[in-house]
């Protein structure tokens, strides 16, 4: 068990370790939660909690929601991190974090004044679910046709299908009237992080070349839909990003179909495929030497026979 955890990526492992601490902080001691978490009410003026839009979506209040999201970095971390580096997986998933955050106020203070009800500035908004889904999201745009789950065939669950899986059971759960606030967290967590992988994030193809977003069709937005549903959303997704472009947010990319082999092309693909299978292999690899190794040191010494 220790030649696993060791072996697991150093931010992945502070992460998980960040919201098991801040579950029992906020536990022990109750202030910390309220002064941490996000209320709308206490984020604006006149009481400007303004750094709840960073913290909230790093503590964790509940039990069930720290189980779930340590483990879903667990299955996740060792996959992105070791892709992307330590820097660019704490960045992607705090800018996830952040945005969300305050795409959530922005409802929060949108919706109160027509509904008239206290909660909306009085809920608290905390939780890794923003940052859970945007993985989700990464797991989806790297290893799209990979199985996670069970070893059995036919009984695991192809990472492309995560993030709307993930998506509804967030809403089957708000239906059962359990807390609004991760649903909201999930939405726009899939939404800012696709955004962001889409359009934003810088990687280095070829050891110089700088690339920009992922524009690769397997990653537009129909695609987290089933087929039937994909050509409506094609159209929806089309009109938001014309919008986009119109306000200069997009204005490098080209949403045409040529453009996924001149952003982001095959070979650069079966690259970081190629490159992630690598690392795995060497965790592996790491792993059984330091089993064996310990096996060996608690094994007892042999006594040679007599003849």
């Amino acid at each position: 068990m220790r030649a696993q955890f060791d072996s697991l990526p150093v931010r992945t492992r502070t992460l998980c370790g960040v919201l098991l601490v801040s579950y029992v902080l906020c536990r022990l001691l109750p202030f910390l939660g309220n002064l941490l978490a996000m209320a709308p009410g206490l984020t604006i003026p006149p009481n400007f909690y303004v750094w709840n839009v960073l913290t909230a979506g790093f503590i964790e209040l509940h039990l069930p929601s720290v189980v779930f999201h340590c483990a879903l970095l667990l299955l996740m971390g060792p996959k992105l991190e070791p892709m992307w580096g330590s820097v660019e997986f704490v960045r992607f998933v705090t800018v996830t974090n952040v945005l969300t955050n305050l795409f959530t106020l922005a409802v929060m203070i949108f919706v109160y004044p027509m509904s008239n009800q206290e909660r909306w500035l009085t809920s608290r908004f905390a939780g890794f679910a923003a940052g859970a889904a945007g993985l989700t999201v990464a797991l989806k745009q790297l290893f799209p046709d990979q199985e996670f789950g069970l070893d059995q065939p036919k009984l695991g669950v192809r990472a492309k299908h995560f993030p709307l899986m993930l998506l509804s059971l967030h809403i089957v759960l708000f239906v059962l009237k359990f807390p609004f606030h991760n649903l909201l967290y999930t939405f726009f967590g899939i939404m800012v992080s696709w955004t962001y992988l889409r359009f934003y994030q810088v990687k280095i193809s070829d050891g110089t070349r700088k690339v920009v977003g992922d524009m690769n069709e397997s990653f537009s937005f129909s695609s987290f839909f089933p087929e039937k549903a994909a050509p409506f959303v094609q159209v929806l997704a089309n009109t938001v990003f014309a919008v986009f472009k119109a306000c200069n947010c997009c204005k490098n990319v080209d949403m045409s179909q040529d453009a996924p082999r001149t952003q982001n092309s095959d070979g650069d693909a079966e690259r970081r495929r190629a490159k992630a299978l690598r690392s795995l292999d060497q965790r592996i690899q790491e792993q059984e030497f330091h089993v064996q190794a310990q096996a060996d040191i608690t094994s007892p010494h042999q006594s040679p026979a007599v003849v």
